[in-house]
C-alpha cells in the first residue's frame, strides 16, 4: 500500500501544504489505497520537502511527479478524457498558481509579521522553547533566501501583494467565462466552488 508523508492539519484545514493537500485529494478521488504516515519526519524527505510517498519499495518526492508516477503505475481515471488543448490549458494554470501565486502565499505566511507568529505556532509549538526559537529562525531565513532565489522576495510587501492579487484575478477572470476549470488531474465535471476550495485553501488564510 502506498504511504504518504506530508504535513499535518493546520489552520482549519486538512493541511498546511497546498502540494500536500493537492495529492492526498488525488489520492482520494482515484480511490488508490493509502495511508497517511503519523509524525512524517522533513528531515528523511528525499529531496528536503513534504509530500512524497513510499510505494512498493520505491520513494518518490514532488507533488507532480508523484501524480505522474501513480498515472503511470494505476492508470490516469481522471484526466483521460482531456484534448491537447485542454492540457496545455490546465497546464499553464497550474504554473501560474504554483509556480507565482504560491509564492505570494509563502510570503505571506513566513515573512508578513501579522501571520508569521501564527505560522511559528503551527510548525513549531511543539518543540522545547529554545529548540523553537532556533529552529523557526533557522527555518524563516532558508524561507526568505528562497524567496529571494525564486525571485518574488526581491519585491516590497506591497509589490507581492500586487503581484498575488493580479494572479488571482486572471484566474477569476478566466472562471467567469469556464463554469467548469480545466486543472490537471481534476475530473472534467469537477465545479467551480470545488475547484476554488482546492487552491485557494492557502490563500484563504494567508493573504491580506
Amino acid at each position: 500500500m502506498i504511504t504518504l508523508y506530508q504535513f499535518s492539519p493546520a489552520w482549519g484545514l486538512p493541511n498546511a501544504s497546498s502540494f500536500c493537500l493537492k495529492l492526498e485529494t488525488y489520492l482520494r478521488m482515484t480511490q488508490i489505497p493509502f495511508e497517511i504516515a503519523p509524525d512524517a519526519d522533513l528531515r528523511k524527505a528525499p529531496k528536503g520537502k513534504l509530500p512524497y510517498i513510499t510505494d512498493q519499495g520505491k520513494t518518490i518526492a514532488d507533488s507532480n511527479l508523484i501524480i505522474d508516477y501513480l498515472k503511470a503505475t494505476y492508470g490516469d481515471p481522471l484526466d483521460r478524457w482531456l484534448s491537447q488543448m485542454d492540457r496545455a490549458i490546465a497546464l499553464a494554470m497550474q504554473r501560474l498558481m504554483e509556480e507565482n501565486l504560491y509564492w505570494a502565499v509563502v510570503y505571506s505566511r513566513w515573512q508578513d509579521p501579522v501571520n508569521w507568529e501564527k505560522t511559528k505556532a503551527i510548525f513549531f509549538d511543539t518543540l522545547p522553547p529554545i529548540l523553537k526559537t532556533v529552529v523557526s529562525i533557522i527555518a524563516r531565513k532558508q524561507i526568505s533566501q528562497s524567496l529571494k532565489g525564486h525571485g518574488m522576495g526581491r519585491h516590497t510587501a506591497a509589490e507581492i501583494y500586487q503581484i498575488g492579487s493580479t494572479d488571482l484575478n486572471a484566474l477569476s477572470d478566466f472562471w467567469q467565462t469556464n463554469p467548469f476549470l480545466w486543472v490537471i488531474s481534476l475530473p472534467r465535471w469537477m465545479p467551480q466552488p470545488m475547484v476554488c476550495w482546492l487552491i485557494f485553501s492557502g490563500c484563504r488564510w494567508s493573504l491580506p
